[in-house]
């Protein structure tokens, strides 16, 4: 009986094991309902072959950054302006290729080196690049940049234009995610008639358009030697994170502090210059190779990062400060906000397209038109660069303007129509605040 028992159960358990068998080949050869991947002319996928980063740059890591609101208190504002240069400064990344290019307007060489670890751009005089816009060309799965295709290697110095950057412009989009008020535009534009009012009681001609390159124009030389070694240390003193310092004689030098100025006083009530100190932040043009990010990993980066400098240094190398109205209570913080020139609805030509324009209330870094088939794949990308900093329109360019060697538009795959097939492109904009807003969708059609 009790053999016939463990028969009976054994040819039970065979048949529920079949029977579990055949519905899984059923199941297995069911047509699968999962939607096929949409595909991307403008992703880039790297090889296999490079050290993993997994603290590398991303656009999650740059979301958790705040956006500017109107209701951001001045101390939130300054902060996210030092944390988000910081940042900018030391996100990793890998380039897939080495090159050469020229960093300067002397003609100075540089290199990038294929596989090694980079945080942040590299210097290329009267640049733009930024994180937002390296991200165009990076796998994001590994941080690989495709570099070739980022620049214009014919024109070592040009060509690189929109993708290094350097100090004043580098500053901007850390200054840029919440100070809107200023006509920020190059270093010898950081003065009181351009909205970027002084720090502490040294003084200028208020009227100064520009700080000059000439030996008998204004310069941050003759503006210093006026007020004296002792006015300027008092300035230095009343620094705050998110004031920004200016030098300007043959060239010039923009810098963000990132710290409360250590000020030390003699017994006579002056400022000792030599034990007085200010931390910042600034694009250089010099390569360091002691950067270590949190996840342990060992990168080479343009200096500087939160280096600290006396007062006398500073003096010597003839920095005046400024600050933002915004940061004096003058100015709100505002919301973004974005027009599109189009209003002719949902359709819209091509003629149409590249006749656009993108206005902003901050600045902008690129617009892009992207444009998708039927069934939700990229099959053009079209970029339009900034060329300088605070640039609140963008024309939606068609081509390269003919004399500029500055690579200010950008594509990726062909626009083509074909019969039946309906085009939707989207407008995308890049702000200075870190946004990066969907601003018009619509059915794209050829011509007029």
């Amino acid at each position: 009986m009790k053999k016939r028992l463990i028969l009976l159960l054994s040819m039970l358990l065979v048949l529920c094991v079949l029977a579990a068998c055949k519905a899984g080949g059923e199941e297995a050869t069911k047509p699968s309902s999962k939607p096929k991947a949409t595909t991307s002319v403008s992703r880039y996928e790297s090889a296999d072959i490079y050290q993993q980063l997994p603290d590398r740059l991303s656009w999650e890591k740059v979301n958790e950054f705040p956006v500017v609101n109107e209701n951001m208190t001045i101390d939130e504002a300054r902060k996210l302006c030092v944390d988000f240069f910081r940042y900018a400064k030391t996100a990793l990344w890998i380039p897939a290729d080495s090159m050469e290019f020229i960093k300067n307007a002397s003609g100075t060489l540089d290199e990038i080196v294929e596989g090694a670890v980079y945080g942040g751009l590299p210097y290329v005089g009267v640049a733009s690049g930024n994180i937002y816009r390296l991200m165009d060309y990076m796998d994001p799965d590994t941080g690989v940049v495709d570099i070739k295709n980022a620049v214009n290697e014919d024109e070592k110095y040009d060509g690189w234009k929109t993708f290094g950057n350097q100090c004043s412009i580098g500053a901007y989009w850390g200054f840029g995610r919440v100070i809107n008020s200023a006509n920020y535009k190059w270093t010898q534009n950081c003065l009181v008639v351009n909205k970027m009012p002084r720090v502490g009681p040294y003084t200028y001609d208020d009227d100064l358009k520009v700080l000059s390159a000439k030996a008998d124009g204004v310069n941050t030389v003759k503006i210093l030697s006026e007020n004296g070694r002792e006015v300027m240390f008092q300035s230095y003193a009343q620094l705050q994170p998110g004031d920004g310092m200016v030098y300007y004689t043959t060239a010039g030098h923009v810098v963000m502090i990132s710290a409360l100025p250590e000020v030390v006083y003699r017994e006579d009530g002056t400022i000792d210059g030599n034990r007085s100190f200010l931390t910042y932040i600034d694009q250089g043009q010099t390569w360091y190779e002691d950067g270590m990010s949190a996840e342990g990993t060992p990168f080479t980066y343009k200096g500087g990062v939160d280096t600290k400098h006396s007062f006398e240094s500073v003096f010597n190398g003839n920095y005046m400060p400024f600050t933002f109205l915004e940061f004096l209570g003058e100015d709100p913080f505002e919301n973004s906000k974005v027009t599109f020139s189009y209003n002719g609805g949902d359709t819209i030509t091509t003629t149409d397209l590249f006749a656009s324009s993108v206005t902003a209330n901050y600045g902008i870094s690129d617009v892009y038109a992207v444009v998708y088939d039927g069934n939700g794949n990229e099959v053009y990308k079209h970029a339009v660069r900034c060329t300088q900093a605070n640039q609140k329109t963008l024309k939606l360019l068609r081509n390269q303007p003919e004399k500029s060697k500055v690579p200010q538009v950008e594509t990726w795959g062909n626009l083509g129509f074909a019969p039946g097939k309906p085009l939707t492109v989207k407008i995308l904009v890049q702000l200075s605040t870190g946004e990066r807003p969907t601003i018009y969708e619509g059915t794209l059609v050829q011509g007029e």
